[in-house]
């Protein structure tokens, strides 16, 4: 059967209805999810293509490139599982998290933490209220190891405390007792893989231990520039001193290169004898208590001490450091001849004291309940007021004039006057 052109005309309407109705019923939205669940924008809150939803911003780019945009950015909640979903920081959180230092763990206490914790040996008194005489003798015990450098003694006691038990300033203070643990236990493992320095002598060795433990309590103490010069004297000595390097890059936060390692001892002694004699003697005594740290037997640290003190006016002191320097050089004939000295200025000022404090009442106007008592004037600077008592004394040629201060912060100039005795 031939169908011509002008029937096939005819059947083009019917045509184009079949293809719509088939096309309408294999791109329905059930259809759809069948072949795959389209991405949820809403929830994700990301898209590549704005047409998608207008209330998406381009979050495929970089925060920094990203348009502004009038409309506030809003998410919801994730419909499938709300505790696992994680979000991912943005580029600017990520920048920032790289360019921080990784903590180092030491067992509860990161390195952070440690440089946070505050001077203690300042407030040993400042403990926490021991609830027992056993734990206050306790308390006692560990703060007397810290004195005397018994630094792993008393970390061991500490441990056996527990937390809630110790003060704010004990607890800082265990931080820096760990540190101390955690530097030792480094060290150790340079020296194991780098051996020990046999080249030091026996006294060298000795030395480069204490300038250690006296960085160490000064560490606790807080006094970090004084321990940093320790450290810097320890390793002029000894180059391959671990346990300063560490304390160094771990305590004072200054990796190697950033410090120079020199003889500070030199330095100091020359800037201690320049302040000397140039007339600043209290320049010259904080140069000498750091030699003394350095090298504690020396008795010319000592015996210069002592003239600075003694400069300064302070002859008890001067006598306590020149006592120290016979000790150590007994065969020095000229300090006794200080000390002696000192010891007369001592007993000079002490009487000195004792007659200002003897005479400080002799002069009081005594009142009694029968005296009339007459304000002469009331002044708002009291040397004014004191002045003008002056004169009236002179004047009347009376003992009887005092000066009292108000509560109001003002001063009287009160006239005591006196009942007559008739016999």
């Amino acid at each position: 059967m031939i169908i011509t052109f002008k029937r096939l005309r005819h059947l083009i309407p019917f045509f184009i209805l079949t293809v719509f109705c088939i096309s309408s019923a294999v791109f329905s939205s059930a259809n759809l999810y069948a072949l795959g669940e389209p991405p949820d924008f809403d929830t994700q809150g990301r898209s590549r293509f704005g047409f998608l939803n207008q209330n998406v911003n381009n979050s495929d780019l970089p925060v920094s490139q990203r348009g502004t945009t009038d409309k506030k950015e809003t998410s919801r909640p994730d419909p499938v599982n709300k505790t696992q979903k994680k979000t991912e920081p943005d580029l600017s959180e990520k920048l920032t998290q790289a360019n921080e230092p990784v903590p180092v763990n030491m067992g509860g206490f990161t390195l952070a933490e440690v440089a946070d914790a505050k001077t203690v040996t300042d407030s040993y008194e400042d403990l926490a209220s021991p609830q027992s005489d056993d734990e206050k003798r306790n308390a006692l015990r560990r703060n007397r190891l810290i004195q005397l450098k018994q630094f792993n003694a008393a970390y061991e006691l500490y441990k056996a405390v527990p937390e809630q038990q110790l003060s704010p300033n004990e607890i800082s203070l265990v931080k820096k007792l760990k540190l101390f643990e955690f530097i030792a236990s480094e060290s150790s493992k340079n020296v194991n893989m780098f051996g020990k320095s046999d080249y030091l002598e026996l006294t060298d060795k000795k030395t480069v231990a204490r300038l250690y433990k006296s960085a160490q309590y000064q560490f606790i103490e807080g006094n970090n520039e004084l321990v940093s010069d320790l450290l810097i004297q320890a390793l002029y000595i000894d180059r391959n001193h671990q346990l300063s390097r560490n304390l160094f890059k771990h305590g004072l936060n200054k990796p190697p290169g950033t410090y120079k390692i020199e003889n500070l001892e030199r330095k100091y002694w020359k800037s201690s004898l320049t302040n000397l004699y140039s007339g600043y003697p209290e320049r010259a005594l904080s140069d000498l208590m750091v030699l003394s740290q350095f090298d504690p037997e020396n008795p010319l640290v000592f015996e210069r001490m002592g003239s600075a003190y003694y400069s300064m006016g302070d002859p008890e002191n001067a006598v306590e450091s020149w006592q120290r320097a016979l000790y150590l050089n007994p065969d020095n004939p000229d300090l006794k001849g200080f000390i002696e000295k000192a010891k007369v200025e001592v007993d000079r000022q002490d009487k000195i004291v004792s007659d200002i404090l003897s005479k400080k009442h002799n002069h009081k106007v005594v009142v009694t309940k029968d005296d009339k008592i007459r304000v002469l004037g009331v002044y708002r600077d009291s040397n004014e007021a004191f002045s003008f008592a002056q004169e009236v004394r002179e004047e009347l040629n009376t003992p009887h004039v005092m000066v009292n201060e108000r509560n109001d912060g003002k001063w009287e100039v009160r006239l005591i006057e006196k009942k007559e005795v008739t016999e």
